[in-house]
């Protein structure tokens, strides 16, 4: 395959009414320009069209790709490519490679539709998140105490509590401002038997572990004051076997209104399907192809969304759920609620539910896994850029600025305890605040707490002021700051500029402005040159860079 372009994602498609993103993929080095020629569908005049050159947005060790927004005049579009090989012109079109340009065997996108417009929330672009579990991390109100609290300084196991609530997050809002936070991600909130509330008992009812309903709408409100916004984590693919939902079909089989709403294998002995396929009987498996369960749950989300006027929903399981719930879900939700942010749990490629129709975006677990491939030392830099670059380009290149990019979650070994390094530990961050998308920070990260598989990664939070003297932390709250107030980290693309085996370096571009990131992941000294404006580095040697040092520098423009 020496060129490719198809008619679907992540080839083509509107990002306005009257403008589409158009790729072309091809073998590295084979031509040397690219462009598009393109027109009304209508407008059959040979000589009368558009011509617009296309950029490379990325590449690896075997393709380039090619990209141009296109804009009409109006919604109806035809095109091909016009590319340069060896400074002689062809013509790619639904033929393939021609040397004459054929209108009638042009590309058709007959008409742009406002439904297939990929849209997100506004102001939402490149912002830090930040996860909570509620109960670990700060007690603020001692009205929400009882008697069998865990000493902060003891490990959890399934069934520990610490008395974290909704008054210590808001006594810890200056905090999360510091670091540059403008979304919160709180754990589930509704009633549940277990501390961690992934199986919900009653959906209308709030666990009052946390604190009151009113507790919760000034968390909110100081949340708001603060700009940052607040998203709820939303359980819709299991629920517990205590709902009385689930307790009516155990009670009446079959004839149960509810029946149908799980996946029953057998009444007699009862079995039924689960949240991790069988595993957890406590969590029976919700049947979302049910339009009796889609109408609940979108009923549901809709009553929190307006009595809490929060901002989003992380969704538990995104991806075990049906397209059908989601896609109803969404119309739902954003035809009242249209800057609501709905983020999808998914952990592997997610490229199938990214179409504009369904999550604004989701988990980027794949990030994770090489970043830490990567200071694991399993890849060198080439082989992290190649990965990376292939991954991404199963993406419509739109949503790149939406990614959630995470390093740790309730569900993974904490960084910390994965590298016992505080340099390691935080040169991973720095790198994933400097990276494009929404850097995801799990409480306790950007601390050093440390944490094994689940429970143990799920510690309380440690607010040791000594845990506060170090570059580790300042330079983490530095940067954090810094991509809250410069669209440049927010929205500015992705120039990989150094190659060289273990030399990580790349340059944010946004407007007329440039950001340059550079890290030294070998064990040999790099030389550098300090003659320039230094925004955040943890080495004070002023002509070499050690392991792990890094350095970020502005290169134009003001900052």
């Amino acid at each position: 395959m020496k060129i490719k372009h198809e008619l679907k994602l992540p080839y083509v498609y509107p990002i306005d009414q009257t403008t589409l993103r158009i790729r072309l993929k091809v073998l590295k080095k084979s031509i040397s320009k690219a462009y598009v020629i393109y027109k009304n569908i209508y407008n059959h005049e040979i000589d009368n069209y558009y011509k617009i050159e296309m950029k490379v947005i990325m590449e690896d060790q075997n393709y380039q790709y090619y990209e141009v927004d296109a804009k009409n005049e109006i919604p109806y579009f035809k095109y091909c490519f016009q590319i340069e090989i060896d400074k002689e012109l062809f013509y790619f079109n639904i033929d393939g490679l021609v040397k004459e340009n054929n209108q009638k065997r042009y590309f058709f996108y007959p008409v742009i539709n406002s439904s297939e417009i990929i849209s997100f929330p506004k102001d939402s672009e490149g912002k830090i998140c930040y996860q909570i579990l509620i109960d670990r991390f700060y007690q603020g109100d001692i009205r929400t105490n009882f008697n069998n609290l865990k000493d902060l300084k003891e490990l959890p196991d399934r069934n520990t509590y610490y008395g974290g609530n909704y008054q210590g997050i808001i006594k810890k809002i200056p905090y999360l401002k510091t670091l540059g936070v403008s979304y919160l991600y709180l754990s589930p909130i509704f009633l549940s038997p277990s501390y961690h509330k992934y199986d919900v008992i009653d959906y209308y009812q709030l666990d009052d572990i946390y604190g009151s309903i009113e507790d919760l709408l000034e968390l909110i409100k100081q949340c708001h004051n603060n700009n940052i916004k607040v998203i709820l984590d939303g359980v819709f693919n299991h629920i517990s076997s205590e709902n009385e939902i689930f307790q009516d079909v155990i009670k009446k089989g079959v004839k149960s209104s509810y029946y149908d709403w799980f996946y029953i294998e057998c009444e007699q002995p009862f079995l039924y399907d689960t949240f991790g396929a069988g595993l957890v009987p406590s969590m029976p498996r919700l049947n979302t192809n049910n339009q009796d369960v889609i109408d609940y749950f979108g009923e549901v989300m809709f009553y929190w969304t307006k009595k809490l006027g929060i901002d989003g929903w992380r969704l538990d399981v995104y991806d075990e759920v049906s397209p059908r719930f989601w896609r109803s879900i969404r119309q739902k939700l954003k035809n009242e609620f249209p800057e609501i942010n709905l983020v999808g749990e998914i952990w592997e490629q997610a490229h199938r539910w990214l179409d504009g129709s369904q999550i604004d975006t989701f988990t980027n677990y794949r990030y994770r896994d090489l970043v830490i491939e990567l200071f694991e030392e399993k890849i060198d830099v080439p082989q992290f850029w190649n990965k990376m670059v292939d991954y991404y380009s199963l993406y419509p290149s739109v949503y790149y600025h939406y990614f959630i990019n995470l390093i740790g979650s309730h569900d993974t070994i904490r960084i910390s305890t994965l590298f016992n390094d505080p340099k390691v530990v935080e040169a991973v961050l720095i790198l994933t605040l400097m990276f494009p998308g929404k850097p995801m920070i799990y409480y306790g990260d950007e601390r050093g707490l440390k944490g094994d598989e689940d429970p143990d990664n799920r510690r309380a939070m440690i607010w040791d002021i000594k845990n506060e003297n170090n570059s580790f932390y300042s330079n983490l709250f530095k940067l954090g700051k810094l991509r809250e107030k410069n669209e440049i980290l927010r929205k500015g693309d992705l120039v990989i500029i150094n190659n060289q085996k273990n030399i990580l370096s790349f340059v944010r571009t946004y407007k007329d402005r440039e950001i340059k990131f550079i890290m030294n992941l070998g064990d040999e000294y790099i030389e550098i040159s300090k003659d320039k404006k230094i925004l955040v580095t943890n080495t004070n040697n002023k002509s070499k860079m050690g392991k792990y040092d890094y350095l970020i520098f502005e290169l134009g423009g003001k900052i």
